[in-house]
């Protein structure tokens, strides 16, 4: 985390030095800006200077989309990095907190959409650092106060107003974004060759614009249905606590190959976190080194009851199971198991304890589940954690299915990936506009 802050820094810092100093972006060539990169990040010129060489390669494509001249000065711009107070070699009178301004306005209904606790922001908007004309701060921050207030006054449902207020703030920061007023920047490491800015939630949305994607799931959906004694925190545990898969999708031009994991986060949630796969060096596919970010909770659950019918976590307990609600899960796990619609793998439906490995159907492993659960009173970690996420996964392989069945499948695969990328694939998708770097 510390090198992703002062990585993020020297960007910004290289930004600065370009547009407002008008500095060279040729290899040693501006000792001033060598200077101010080493006070920020020392590390970045290790490696036969890898990271500083990105950070110039990121300022020059920047320079190129913004049709500022490379050696020429404009010092009408104010910069941030998003969470910091400030950043050496950025003078404080043109450091700014706009964006952080902007969301800090949001009533708690507006930030209520995106989830709750620290990601509540990257949620919204995935921007790293930022830029900003400095005499329109004002005027900015005026006008979407004027925007909530004029959508406050006609009087619409308060549940349908926070997703109206953010719609037209996002509508507003697009517009100054396009005009190079205002501009958000996420930063991604670049696997290969040099980087691109790429607009994204700027104005088009994919389905609206391009049509319905085409998609294959490339491996089955995989979690463990083993259970392991002298395994985990509790003592038991199970094999292994993700559902993964890989697929890729097309829409026009755009073509995606990713990995997908849903790992366990908190009694009601799963970490849902996608990440690109790149063309590895020896040839193949690979994972790549940037992550795309985690699927907000509320969105996930908006999927999850779009695609399969159900609420995330109907009937998965914060206490026991019911001996009603235990029926229905060995009958919803008999169901997902021998359902040939999407090829999954669970392992073997075994249950290890000492020297003996007992197998299983896969409702009579889940009695033997249940049975374990009640040896522990707190239900919010260890095995009674990991059991209740096997349930929500279940769920998750229902929501597959059950797209394939509809005929939506390549739109769920799609949809995943686009909700953690932060892109907005159709109309009234609610994540706000940047520029991506990498």
């Amino acid at each position: 985390m510390a090198d992703t802050k002062r990585q993020e820094e020297a960007s910004l810092v290289t930004f600065y030095h370009a547009i407002n100093q008008g500095s060279s972006l040729e290899p040693y060539d501006d000792e001033s800006l060598v200077d101010a990169i080493k006070s920020v990040y020392p590390q970045a010129f290790s490696d036969n200077g890898k990271w500083y060489k990105t950070f110039l390669k990121q300022a020059r494509v920047l320079l190129a989309w913004m049709g500022h001249r490379e050696g020429s000065k404009d010092n009408s711009y104010s910069y941030c990095r998003w969470g910091s107070n400030n950043v050496r070699g950025i003078p404080g009178s043109q450091y700014t907190s706009i964006y952080e301004d902007i969301f800090d306005s949001f009533s708690n209904d507006q930030k209520t959409l995106f989830g709750k606790g620290s990601g509540v922001k990257d949620s919204w908007n995935t921007t790293d650092v930022y830029i900003c004309k400095t005499r329109e701060i004002s005027n900015i921050k005026s006008q979407i106060a004027e925007t909530i207030k004029n959508s406050l006054s006609e009087q619409i449902g308060s549940s349908d107003a926070a997703e109206i207020e953010v719609a037209l703030i996002n509508r507003y920061l697009a517009a100054q974004l396009r005009n190079r007023t205002l501009v958000g920047i996420s930063l991604k490491e670049t696997d290969y060759g040099d980087p691109k800015v790429t607009e994204t939630n700027v104005g088009t949305t994919f389905v609206s614009d391009l049509g319905q994607p085409q998609a294959t799931l490339d491996t089955p959906l995989h979690t463990w249905m083993e259970i392991v004694e002298g395994k985990g925190s509790s003592g038991i545990d199970f094999k292994g606590n993700s559902m993964t898969y890989r697929a890729g999708f097309t829409i026009g031009d755009f073509n995606k190959k990713y990995k997908y994991e849903s790992k366990v986060s908190s009694l009601m949630n799963h970490a849902t976190e996608p990440r690109d796969l790149v063309k590895g060096a020896r040839g193949g596919l690979t994972n790549a080194r940037a992550r795309n970010g985690a699927i907000p909770a509320p969105k996930m659950a908006k999927i999850i009851k779009d695609y399969s019918g159900e609420d995330i976590n109907y009937n998965i307990p914060r206490s026991g199971f019911t001996e009603n609600q235990k029926t229905y899960w060995k009958n919803y796990i008999k169901t997902i198991s021998s359902d040939s619609t999407i090829s999954k793998t669970f392992g073997n439906f075994t249950i290890q304890q000492g020297k003996t490995t007992r197998l299983y159907s896969p409702e009579e492993f889940l009695q033997k589940a249940f049975l374990i659960d009640e040896g522990y009173r707190a239900k919010t970690t260890g095995f009674p954690l990991k059991l209740r996420s096997k349930m929500r996964l279940l769920r998750y392989m229902k929501s597959f299915i059950k797209a394939k069945r509809d005929g939506r499948l390549a739109e769920l695969i799609a949809e995943i990936y686009f909700s953690s990328s932060k892109i907005n694939m159709r109309d009234g998708d609610l994540s706000g506009p940047f520029v991506k770097i990498q």
